[in-house]
């Protein structure tokens, strides 16, 4: 509780430092917003020339585009900073970070918090309500349960994989250009059905990073596509997958500021 309400008082004097200068705030929300806008033109443009994706009408991939982009937003919102690592471990201002006594994960995560993301949460969630809305999709309390825990656990699984790309760079320096295919890269894959990708990779990106885990299952049964013969289960793929992460994400953290010996080491 006592770290909670660190990074609630941290994450807090950042976003008003950062509301001091509305105008800026106004302009940076509205450059986040117009990116996740561009990923939704590009699913439209798609949809411009074809009728249905793997079996997916337009709206129904808009319903998968916003759960799967909500779920990227609020791990960006989050630990998107993270990508700052590898520049804090070349200037040696990480080692500050320990001098702290408390978590280094903790500190790091909370020593950025970017307002203007909001903007994309905002626009993804608006994507998925219109769309739910068009589809004529009710709104049964199972239902929108489903859409949380699906939110939460896709939240989860972005934030660990950004944490465990992080972590490596105490060994690499700078390889969040490869974990950046994973996120910025996993919230394209995650938009869309994976039936329309390789077996290979439908294989990896559900059993080795599971990106697949975040949107395509329980969205596939809200929009009534999931097969007869598919288990209850599969749909909530996503909260072993995500715990699963946390598990490897600490223990990769922890090993990786075990081997950390500082600029004058």
């Amino acid at each position: 509780m006592d770290d909670a309400r660190l990074y609630l008082r941290l994450v807090s004097g950042r976003a008003r430092s950062q509301l001091q200068y509305r105008w800026g705030f106004v302009f940076d929300v509205l450059g986040a917003t117009l990116v996740g806008a561009l990923d939704l033109v590009a699913v439209l443009v798609l949809f411009s020339n074809i009728a249905v994706m793997d079996g997916w009408s337009a709206l129904e991939v808009c319903v998968l585009f916003g759960v799967a982009q909500t779920a990227f937003a609020l791990a960006d919102l989050l630990v998107g900073h993270l990508d700052r690592l590898p520049v804090e471990l070349r200037a040696g201002t990480f080692d500050t970070v320990l001098l702290q006594p408390r978590s280094s994960l903790l500190l790091m995560i909370a020593s950025d918090f970017s307002v203007r993301r909001v903007g994309q949460v905002a626009l993804s969630l608006a994507v998925l309500a219109v769309a739910w809305t068009r589809l004529g999709l009710g709104v049964a309390l199972l239902d929108v349960a489903l859409v949380t825990l699906t939110l939460v656990t896709g939240t989860v699984i972005f934030a660990a994989i950004w944490v465990i790309g992080a972590a490596t760079t105490f060994w690499t320096i700078d390889t969040m250009e490869l974990t950046n295919s994973l996120t910025y890269g996993g919230r394209q894959l995650t938009s869309y059905p994976l039936g329309i990708y390789h077996a290979w990779l439908r294989r990896f990106v559900v059993f080795v990073v599971p990106l697949g885990c975040v949107a395509y299952f329980p969205v596939r049964h809200l929009v009534g596509l999931e097969p007869a013969s598919t288990s209850p289960l599969v749909r909530l793929a996503g909260v072993p997958a995500a715990a699963g992460l946390v598990v490897v994400a600490g223990f990769v953290w922890r090993a990786a500021v075990r081997t950390y010996r500082g600029t004058g080491s």
